[in-house]
């Protein structure tokens, strides 16, 4: 990420980061070779939607390549250092009042997300946490311009 990117777009880039590594950690992209459909064995059924748009998502940032109807590892397929780096972004996005909110949910999500993929854990769960709208209201309300739109 550049140094001029919006909180969003750094943020943007470093759930790829993440996403890529979240897959890795459950199994997945472990040949050098493999099939959408090979992978998608591996998570709960209920996402292949997700898991289909997922592929497509880390295949524009060139972590996965298409080649016929089979995938390979892509150039940044490494993401070394990437925790570190969402760790040191997060302590700032958590100080900024127009982001905080939406990153506390995000980075809540994007650590559950092995949990959530092989149904251990219901996204709902993480969601409204002690049947409360708590973590998702801030994205809803306050400086961030939803309440516009939520009007």
């Amino acid at each position: 990420m550049t140094a001029a990117a919006s909180p969003l777009e750094h943020m943007e880039g470093s759930l790829r980061e993440l996403l890529f590594l979240q897959l890795r950690s459950l199994g997945l992209f472990r040949d050098a070779t493999f099939t959408a459909r090979s992978e998608q064995a591996r998570i709960d059924r209920r996402f292949a939607k997700w898991f289909d748009e997922s592929l497509r998502i880390l295949e524009r940032g060139d972590y996965l390549r298409r080649d016929g109807a089979s995938f390979v590892l892509g150039a940044r397929a490494s993401a070394e250092g990437a925790w570190s780096a969402w760790e040191k972004a997060t302590a700032q996005w958590f100080e900024d009042p127009a982001f905080a909110a939406q990153a506390r949910l995000v980075d809540a999500m994007v650590r559950a997300l092995p949990d959530i993929l092989t149904g251990k854990r219901l996204a709902t769960e993480l969601l409204f946490a002690d049947a409360s709208v708590g973590r998702v209201e801030g994205v809803y309300q306050g400086p961030t311009g939803a309440d516009y739109f939520n009007a």
